[in-house]
């Protein structure tokens, strides 16, 4: 079980001894339901087995999503509850438990203005339990608004997951939807997503090639199998690697390196010697009796190549698939998007100077 956190402990003497006063928010904002509220996401707390502990992992989503948090302990019990910011409580209550040691309860994740670590503390009378829960803003890019505003953006996506992410973040974009759009595309950044055949994702980067070479950034998100590209490809494992992400010094603007975790990773990149990577895990090649045992092998998430007087990236992440309610698939997302206003920044003082 392990030893009960002395913050832990603080933040419970403080649920149980709180009177019934309006739950304070972060900047005056309540935590009940309201317009614009995102989809649930399920919590669950178990505690019939009793003690103290921390849960595993870090909850991360958006500011407004509903947590539909499912309790387990013993029959009939009371589950005191509150949700923490430090040593302020956000919102707090109790729930009985019915003859089966089951619970519901819903809250709301506050609205913050940057990423906010939070914390959901359960007590039933045999333990306790915390669940560390990171609540990011709803938009990741204000901060670069105006140096995104200067950046002429177009979009495809079949799912429309993507173009939904950069309505979210406010950002001004074209769509992408048929070979006409792409072939016209004149803008500074192009990002594919959603594709599930190489074939209709190898079309789509033909339709955009002369653009490319000629100075364009073009983005691959999650390229579906047997697709390849100018020193690009996706290469499954085997057996799914597990080993924690690395990120470039230039690539951690908004995203971490433990939002990416361990793995398993089921697929990476094949790129070519010269790729830049921004993202990337490490193997230690352990064959008995190979040339290079011993070795680290390096397997690329995110690469950047150039092609012409362009460039392409391409992510390999399965939190990319779904930028619009994952908030690491965001973070990867508007990562992309600051990485590829300071490529256009620097190309154009290269082409002017």
């Amino acid at each position: 079980m392990g030893r009960a956190n002395p913050r832990h402990t603080v933040v419970l003497g403080m649920l149980l001894g709180l009177a019934a006063a309006p739950a304070r928010g972060a900047g005056g904002a309540g935590l009940e339901p309201g317009a614009g509220v995102r989809p649930d996401v399920a919590v669950f707390v178990d505690l019939s087995d009793g003690g103290a502990r921390a849960g595993s992992g870090r909850l991360r989503v958006f500011a407004g999503t509903v947590l539909a948090v499912h309790l387990t302990a013993g029959a009939d019990q009371v589950a005191v509850w509150g949700f923490a910011y430090g040593d302020d409580v956000l919102a707090r209550g109790a729930v009985r438990l019915d003859a089966t040691g089951h619970g519901r309860l819903r809250l709301v994740a506050p609205e913050v203005r940057t990423r906010t670590l939070c914390r959901l503390v359960v007590h039933v009378p045999a333990g306790s339990e915390a669940k560390a829960v990171e609540v990011f803003p709803s938009s990741l890019l204000v901060p670069a608004a105006g140096r995104l505003a200067d950046l002429a953006l177009a979009a495809a996506d079949p799912t429309g997951r993507l173009q939904t992410a950069l309505e979210a973040e406010k950002v001004a974009f074209d769509r992408l939807e048929t070979d006409i759009q792409k072939l016209i595309f004149d803008g500074d950044v192009a990002v594919l997503a959603g594709h599930r055949r190489a074939g209709s994702l190898a079309a789509a980067c033909r339709n955009l090639e002369g653009r490319l070479k000629r100075g364009m950034m073009l983005v691959v998100l999650n390229p579906p199998p047997k697709w390849e590209a100018w020193g690009f490809c996706r290469h499954a494992f085997a057996d799914p690697l597990a080993s924690p992400a690395r990120l470039a010094t230039g690539f951690q603007q908004v995203l971490r390196s433990d939002d990416l975790g361990n793995g398993p990773w089921p697929y990476a990149l094949r790129a070519e010697a010269d790729a830049v990577r921004l993202a990337w895990i490490e193997q230690e090649n352990t064959r008995e009796g190979a040339p290079d045992s011993g070795k680290t092998v390096v397997h690329t998430l995110v690469g950047a190549q150039r092609v012409g007087k362009g460039w392409l990236v391409v992510t390999m992440l399965p939190q990319a698939d779904d930028p619009a309610a994952d908030a690491v698939g965001r973070s990867i997302l508007s990562e992309l998007l600051l990485w590829a206003v300071r490529a256009h920044e620097t190309d154009t003082r290269t082409r002017e100077g």
